[in-house]
């Protein structure tokens, strides 16, 4: 009988290892990858160390959260407001500027750290070609994002996946809007 229950204990041991290594394969280097968050231009929705997961099967839509390669190779985590075809302007409304797509004011109290008193330096509108996408940060004041010309729209193949969860800090473990 003692035989019969380590030889169970070792196939349980075998399992798990496998079972292990499989779910790391997919989290690291096949469907899921980690990113640190660097710096502050997604506050307060995500802060600088916080540790998130993306998925690298891509099918964006507005409002998504995604991570880019910028031309520096640096990793970096923005908001889609337009995707290939939309129209995005921004617009001086007498106190602060306010973001149009496709002709009708965006409604992003949501998520935004604060007014945007920024508008950058392109020439608007702006629409987004096939293939790319225009992304901001959600603390617009302090993001260098699409809305300056050395960045504008950013190609689709630049773009290595969408945000999934935050898992680090675990306090503040989950989804976000």
């Amino acid at each position: 009988m003692a035989s019969k229950d380590k030889n169970n204990n070792v196939r349980e041991w075998i399992i798990v290892i496998i079972i292990v290594a499989a779910v790391f394969f997919v989290l690291r280097g096949g469907v899921f990858r980690s990113i640190e968050v660097k710096g502050v231009s997604m506050e307060d929705t995500l802060e600088h160390g916080d540790l998130v997961f993306i998925n690298r099967w891509l099918k964006l839509d507005r409002g998504d959260i995604v991570v880019y390669t910028n031309a520096k190779g640096e990793h970096i985590i923005k908001r889609v407001i337009g995707i290939p075809g939309d129209v995005v302007d921004i617009q001086f409304n007498g106190a602060y500027d306010d973001v149009y797509l496709n002709g009708e004011m965006l409604d992003e109290d949501d998520f935004i750290k604060e007014i945007m008193y920024q508008k950058g330096d392109m020439d608007y509108p702006v629409t987004v070609p096939e293939g790319e996408y225009f992304l901001m940060g959600d603390n617009r004041n302090v993001s260098n994002d699409s809305r300056q010309k050395e960045n504008g729209t950013i190609p689709k193949d630049k773009i290595l996946g969408q945000f999934v969860v935050r898992f680090y800090p675990f306090s503040k473990f989950g989804k976000v809007n």
